[in-house]
């Protein structure tokens, strides 16, 4: 496991942000389509513009059953 040296300078290119994403879901006994919003935590190089997902969002999965904004604020809290 490779240490990320935290200094100043990596501080000010890197940051956590949370997203919202929509996942289009298909029940497969109906054919309905079911919409549901998901928050992860990503961590984003301010310089670049470019995201990816934080390995901490799976811990958002203990709230997958609640609503939008209790996941949502838990993800803050995270943050």
């Amino acid at each position: 496991m490779k240490l990320i040296d935290m200094s100043k300078r990596v501080n000010r290119e890197i940051g956590f942000v949370k997203e919202s994403v929509r996942v289009d879901k298909v029940i497969m006994r109906t054919g309905e389509t079911e919409q549901r919003d998901y928050i992860l935590i990503m961590i984003k190089n301010i310089k670049t513009g470019v995201s990816v997902p934080h390995p901490i969002t799976e811990f958002l999965q203990k709230w997958r059953n609640c609503s939008y904004s209790t996941i949502e604020r838990r993800a803050t809290e995270i943050i």
